[in-house]
């Protein structure tokens, strides 16, 4: 007998909000094989509609209006009267247990690239830009926990785009606000060089751009 739709809902929704699986199995009455169904169930559902996509009508990023909105809304929360930034960007390492051999070797990945030796953990890295409301609008979760944020993003559809077809996906006049993991681009904003705070405009532009970067990312992620 199949399990019901809404049970797979149920028992996805509870996982997802830090349920165990061993009692998701008691309280459902499914097995544990069931429970981790109803989860990649409920994931590809989510994935696949359209209305539940970063943007309007499934495009990869947000449009000239919405990214001037986006602005708008980081120069009302921004001390330094930033007014051009359409959107953070930043990476996160999502920590897995370690990988099989034969799973790296179905995802053409070498064990060792699994294992972020900065972090000691194991994991995938997402990189995701959020804007002011610390709302998600664009996100890349491919590579391994040990590539660097910037090669993440330099080799995404989205980096691959704005690095060599030189098209208006960022609004002109408009920028995206990375960390110093970034190097400057036409199109990314990156933090001055140095570790003082003193009173000149550079030091003080720098401090208030990594400051209000890390409130933005860290909300949202």
């Amino acid at each position: 007998m199949a399990t019901p739709v809404m049970l797979h809902l149920s028992a996805a929704i509870r996982y997802f909000a830090d349920g165990s699986p061993l009692n998701i199995m008691l309280t459902h009455g499914i097995s544990r094989q069931s429970v981790y169904d109803s989860v990649w169930r409920t994931t590809d559902a989510v994935n696949a509609t359209s209305q539940l996509s970063f943007n309007q009508h499934g495009a990869q990023f947000p449009s000239n209006d919405e990214q001037g909105e986006i602005a708008d809304g980081f120069k009302v929360r921004s001390k330094a009267g930033f007014d051009k930034i359409c959107l953070t960007v930043d990476g996160m390492l999502i920590w897995t247990v370690q990988s099989s051999p034969a799973q790296c070797e179905k995802l053409s990945v070498g064990e060792r690239q699994i294992h972020c030796y900065r972090k000691d953990k194991f994991g995938i890295v997402l990189m995701a830009g959020c804007d002011h409301m610390c709302r998600f609008w664009w996100a890349d979760i491919r590579h391994p926990g040990l590539t660097s944020d910037y090669l993440v993003f330099a080799t995404s559809d989205l980096g691959l785009k704005l690095e060599h077809d030189n098209n208006d996906i960022v609004k002109p006049g408009y920028t995206m606000a990375g960390d110093n993991a970034w190097v400057p681009r036409p199109w990314m904003a990156t933090p001055i060089p140095g570790h003082y705070i003193s009173a000149t405009d550079d030091a003080t532009i720098s401090t208030t751009h990594k400051s209000e970067l890390q409130l933005s990312k860290h909300l949202a992620y």
